[in-house]
């Protein structure tokens, strides 16, 4: 069912610019305490994932213009709650990342990781169950086993005496990156 043009222009005008726009100022500012003032923090984790979350959401963004071009004609309900879903995990993203606060502790890196949990929660809203074949259900799938992974080894300590905190911090962020790039050569450039 469609929602007509004003919950799209809510979207694609206020909620995912102003989102956006947000974690630009919050990464800019951290890049200038970690450049110009030689900060310690934030460190080039935080940094990288603030550069992953930045590049998912503007992919997102460029997909919601591309597929509802014609004044969101089209635009359902499904797509509006999976848009706000993808707001709230950059900003909740951003905000575990205290960019504007001290630096985050080791033992609170599972906030990040559980506010990566909107990624796939977002792909299921948009898109039924029956639609997750192929690369979008491997892709869905794997950012679920990142999260989990992400929670498990840093809130839980399961998986804690097989390696290193610095070694797991930067092995899910390069799998994050590699289904970025898979999302947009997989999924994003041939979807109509």
């Amino acid at each position: 069912m469609e929602v007509g043009p004003r919950m799209y222009f809510l979207v694609s005008g206020l909620l995912y610019p102003a989102a956006l726009g947000a974690a630009l100022v919050w990464t800019v500012s951290a890049l200038h305490a970690r450049v110009f003032l030689e900060s310690a923090s934030p460190n080039g984790w935080s940094l990288c994932m603030a550069a992953w979350f930045i590049g998912y959401h503007c992919l997102q963004f460029s997909r919601l213009m591309v597929r509802h071009y014609d004044l969101g004609k089209g635009y359902t309900r499904r797509a509006f709650v999976s848009d706000l879903v993808d707001c709230l995990t950059l900003l909740l993203g951003f905000a575990g990342l205290r960019f504007l606060n001290e630096p985050i502790p080791s033992e609170q890196v599972w906030v990040v990781y559980l506010a990566l949990l909107g990624v796939p929660l977002s792909a299921v809203i948009a898109h039924p169950l029956r639609m997750m074949k192929g690369p979008r259900g491997l892709l869905v799938l794997g950012m679920l086993l990142v999260c989990l992974l992400g929670i498990d080894y840093f809130k839980l300590g399961f998986l804690l005496p097989l390696f290193k905190p610095e070694v797991t911090h930067w092995v899910l962020l390069v799998a994050m990156f590699s289904m970025l790039w898979a999302f947009y050569h997989r999924v994003y450039r041939f979807e109509p």
